[in-house]
């Protein structure tokens, strides 16, 4: 077992430990598959890069988390914990995800792209948009990957557009690489190298106790909560997690969460190829 390793499940076992409260020897063999022995050592090495939150009652109690510790700051979020769970050996994790991503890529043409990017090279591709559903030829300059929440896309220079576009990978047919230099590359995308903030708050139409209700949920403690994102990319996240632009029009229960000065926020949605 190597070093990096052992480090990738020590993380592991900390996000179990974190989002428990607690781990011992039994949860290590049943999440991790090994030996008493192994399972031991895990700990042993956990309880000591994690000493400044963590207690052990004696060299075999489980490792628990100190009363009153604040863990905000160790960068964890309860998606970590359900993928570590998803992918553990034990028989029932006692968590379901019902996500499903409905987007179809085929690993030939990933791969296509991502040595396009690595190249700062050209692409020959057939793409399908909603003003051209059946199709057209482009060649565009890949330099970044996306993962929106629903699909994944990629961000060119577009020889037809002369500008920086977003390209839906399941929009994209018949990928051919070209050896031809990008006459534009990331330094010079100014949506991508922008970063924005917006503020999203309860839907005003939602009565004073469904506000509060929201904001608990979603920004506990506080009025609002600001995203922060990069300029180009911030439409495909108001679009997936359903915030209103236009209170007026979209209402609850369908839309419970607003964006503020929505005008300002229409021109950041994306364009499509």
């Amino acid at each position: 077992m190597s070093d990096s390793t052992i480090g990738g499940r020590l993380r592991d076992l900390e996000l179990i430990l974190i989002w428990e409260g607690q781990i011992d020897n039994p949860r290590v063999r049943e999440v991790l598959g090994v030996k008493a022995v192994w399972a031991s050592r895990l700990i042993a090495e956990l309880a000591a890069a994690s000493s400044d939150f963590t207690y052990r009652e004696t060299s075999h109690s489980p490792l628990r988390i100190k009363p009153g510790v604040s863990l905000r700051g160790q960068n964890s979020s309860a998606d970590d914990y359900l993928r570590v769970l998803l992918a553990s050996q034990a028989p029932d994790a006692g968590l379901e995800d019902c996500r499903r991503d409905l987007s179809v890529i085929a690993p030939t043409t990933f791969a296509i792209v991502a040595a396009s990017i690595k190249r700062g090279s050209a692409l020959k591709v057939m793409y399908r948009s909603m003003s051209n559903p059946s199709g057209a030829s482009r060649t565009i300059y890949p330099h970044a990957i996306i993962r929106a929440p629903r699909r994944w896309h990629l961000r060119a220079w577009c020889d037809t557009r002369k500008d920086f576009r977003d390209f839906n990978f399941g929009r994209m047919t018949a990928v051919e690489a070209i050896d031809q230099p990008a006459p534009a590359g990331r330094d010079e995308d100014k949506a991508w190298n922008s970063m924005v903030s917006v503020e999203v708050v309860a839907h005003p139409a939602l009565t004073e106790q469904q506000r509060a209700m929201i904001a608990d949920e979603y920004f506990p403690k506080a009025a609002a909560r600001k995203l922060t994102m990069r300029r180009c990319l911030i439409g495909y996240v108001i679009q997936d997690l359903n915030i209103a632009t236009d209170p007026v029009i979209q209402l609850p229960p369908q839309f419970q969460l607003c964006v503020t000065h929505a005008k300002s926020i229409l021109p950041l949605f994306p364009k499509d190829g």
